[in-house]
């Protein structure tokens, strides 16, 4: 109050002196300050036109500190006129208003940033404050400047949280983000984390969680440990009905702890099946692989292991590793020297990884493996029957849950990674969420395992069975023991073994099926099987050489008629082909075969009359044409069967005559057609002597070549000749008698 009447006192007294200043100057000053002087008269209309940035709503609350300003009063000429621009002013609260220095006179010298701290919550979104963040000067004139205000927000944790314990109700303010919650207020309220209860009724307090009764099972189940910050439990701010409620681990809850700490094992969770396999290994689905064509002979595969715990159960670990009442007992690291698998021997509570790796894999001569947890760190590394490795390191540093594992498998495929309770000390600023992530052992050397081409190509061509990748997951509790009458409670207790599903690496090529597609002439089977492809190569291009495309007839013939095979298709209806062993085949394939049906060979004869002297060559007149679609065939590749004529040494009369033309499949096509034979008729002239007609009779049964009759045709020729020459010389008698 004394500050606000001071400040108001020292603005008058600006304001007049500034006033008597400029009246006593009016009379010697030069008609050219005339207007300089007029603004310093009248300040408000200096303040008309104020820069506007972001609405502020009504605020609920507000902080405002306002720095005295001095003044001298020895040089006029320096004085200047201020106005503060809050942006959008109008919105802010009446009593916000009541308290901004809208404007001022100050010295040009002590022109500064204002020292002005506002803060308003907007009632309708009470997460965020806003805040000046920052001021900008901008000058209207020599004598007058404005600063505009920047407004910004950040999540309000202004407020207060309700935290009830085992009934009981405490409220507790916070101011900053990152306050822990155990924080005590200026009232001198903290939240309760104390035990409560005793004996067999005792519960031991663990966190705080944001619904009741927690147990690590329900719908939006979030718990916190008391040092983590109230943003980390209130990610966006506070609005004034938050509630926290308190937790803890019972006498009941302890005596089967060993039950819920059995967990769920699995296998490379935490990768996808791309990280699985390092070298260009293609994914099909899942964990099966495509082969490449240029697979390496050795091929790197990574193998990890996630081992999950309710995260009650691994809270109540991490809270409660001490030796109390309640609790999962802790030793320290004298203790735990047996590698037996009976708590009851092993005398301590320890969790053992069991991995199981199928015999094709190939293990480098040392491991290397990281093993992340909060809540567990290594003891030992042992073989599958729980005796050690001769050699194995573990490298643990402090407020890391991240430890280096090194160990020789000598020639083993199987080993047993034992952990034990890490000590809350050990990583004492853990979260909740951090101590309940999944327990992860994984490979840090990318040599560890290897795959070997032969074994992956086995794989692919189906004579071996896929990769396994199993293990499991068991141990043993050391719980506090309670003896109720002849009953024992508690006390050492397995935790029974739980078996990861196995993970299976199946590595693929792809697969071209061959369908004959012959059914419509043909009853043999369609299904000529399949041949495997290298993923996006060719049949003849890929590294299976001793896969080839099923070879077929070029031709099939069925009622006459020929089939024609041309090649495969992606089309079962397809009439030319589209698929070649240079096809490129990047997923698996049926392919058919394409068939050209084609038509009979057809024979086209005629019949023919001739005479008895006549050359059996004129028979050939009676074939009219041939028409072969895919032999190409000729008349001359007809055969003539005129043995009737022959037999019957060719006498007048009506013959039947064969015609047969063959294709290049053996099919033969078949025509007759009637030869009628003719006796010529001979006129005998008066003065032709009977041995003339003999001659001539003689010489029209000289055999005439016939078709394919591989007789010598001179023979024929000299006779016919001499035959003519006694036929013109016996005229040539006749004419002269």
């Amino acid at each position: 109050m004394y500050k606000k009447i001071a400040t108001i006192l020292l603005t008058s007294f600006l304001i007049v002196s500034t006033s008597l200043t400029t009246l006593a100057l009016e009379q010697d000053a030069p008609s050219t300050t005339s207007e300089a002087t007029e603004k310093q008269k009248n300040p408000e209309e200096d303040t008309t036109e104020k820069p506007v940035e972001e609405a502020l709503p009504s605020a609920k609350e507000e902080t405002i500190e306002i720095h005295d300003t001095f003044m001298a009063t020895t040089n006029v000429n320096s004085m200047v006129h201020v106005t503060y621009a809050f942006a959008d002013v109008e919105q802010l609260p009446q009593e916000v208003k009541d308290k901004l220095p809208f404007e001022e006179t100050i010295l040009k010298d002590n022109l500064t940033e204002p020292k002005v701290d506002a803060v308003v919550v907007k009632e309708e979104d009470k997460n965020y404050r806003w805040f000046i963040e920052s001021w900008s000067l901008q000058e209207v004139d020599p004598q007058h400047y404005i600063y505009i205000a920047k407004w910004n927000k950040e999540l309000n944790y202004h407020g207060t949280v309700t935290f009830v314990a085992d009934g009981v109700e405490t409220i507790v303010h916070f101011e900053h983000a990152d306050e822990p919650l155990y924080k005590t207020d200026q009232f001198s309220k903290r939240l309760d984390d104390s035990n409560k209860g005793g004996g067999s009724s005792k519960k031991y307090f663990i966190g705080y969680s944001l619904i009741p009764n927690y147990v690590g099972k329900q719908k939006g189940d979030k718990a916190f440990y008391t040092h983590e910050p109230i943003s980390k439990v209130f990610p966006n701010g506070l609005q004034g009905d938050e509630r926290l409620y308190a937790f803890y681990l019972s006498a009941s809850n302890v005596l089967t702890l060993a039950e819920s700490m059995k967990g769920d094992f699995e296998i490379n969770k935490q990768s996808t099946p791309e990280e699985i396999m390092h070298h260009k290994f293609e994914v099909k689905e899942d964990f099966t692989y495509y082969v490449p064509n240029d697979i390496q002979d050795e091929n790197i595969v990574q193998i990890n292991a996630s081992y999950t715990l309710n995260p009650f159960t691994t809270a109540v670990i991490r809270r409660s590793n001490q030796f109390e009442p309640g609790s999962v007992e802790y030793y320290g690291d004298e203790v735990g020297a047996s590698t037996s698998a009976d708590v009851k021997e092993a005398g301590y509570t320890f969790v053992d990884i069991h991995v199981k790796l199928d015999h094709r894999i190939q293990l480098k001569d040392e491991i290397t493996l990281s093993f992340k947890a909060y809540a567990f760190k290594p003891h030992m590394v042992l073989k599958a029957n729980h005796e050690k490795f001769n050699q194995y390191h573990f490298d643990i540093q402090p407020n890391n849950p991240v430890s280096i594992i090194k160990f020789h498998p000598e020639g083993e495929n199987e080993f047993i990674l034992r952990t034990r309770i890490r000590h809350k000390s050990e990583i004492p600023n853990a979260t909740f969420e951090d101590i309940t992530q999944d327990i992860e052992l994984a490979s840090v050397d990318v040599e560890n395992f290897k795959i070997s081409k032969e074994s992956i190509l086995e794989i692919a061509e189906e004579t071996h069975a896929p990769i396994s990748l199993n293990g499991d997951v068991s141990g043993g509790a050391k719980l506090y023991e309670i003896n109720l009458l002849f009953f024992k409670l508690g006390g050492p207790t397995p935790i029974a073994k739980r078996e990861a599903k196995p993970k299976y690496l199946n590595y693929v090529f792809d697969k071209v099926q061959f369908i004959k597609n012959s059914q419509a002439f043909d009853t043999q089977t369609q299904d000529l099987g399949s041949i495997q492809v290298v993923h996006n190569q060719s049949i003849a291009g890929d590294i299976l050489p001793h896969y080839s495309m099923p070879t077929l007839p070029d031709n099939v013939v069925k009622d006459g008629y020929r089939y024609q095979f041309l090649g495969w298709s992606l089309d079962p209806n397809a009439t030319t082909p589209d698929f070649d062993a240079n096809h490129i085949v990047n997923q698996n394939l049926t392919v058919y075969g394409v068939w050209k049906k084609v038509e009979k060979t057809i024979l086209k004869v005629q019949d023919l009359t001739i005479y008895e002297d006549q050359s059996y060559d004129e028979i050939r007149r009676m074939v009219l044409s041939v028409e072969d679609e895919l032999d190409h065939l000729t008349i001359d590749d007809v055969v003539i069967d005129y043995h009737t004529v022959v037999d019957a040494n060719k006498v007048a009369g009506v013959y039947i005559i064969t015609f047969t033309v063959t294709n290049h499949d053996g099919v033969a096509e078949t025509k007759t057609a009637t030869l009628t034979v003719l006796k010529r008729p001979i006129i005998i002239h008066p003065n032709v002597s009977h041995e003339v007609e003999e001659t001539i009779a003689v010489s029209s049964h000289f055999n005439i070549p016939k078709t394919q009759d591989t007789t010598n045709p001179m023979g024929y020729l000299v006779s016919l000749l001499l035959a003519c020459v006694a036929l013109i010389y016996l005229k040539h008698i006749s004419y002269t008698k």
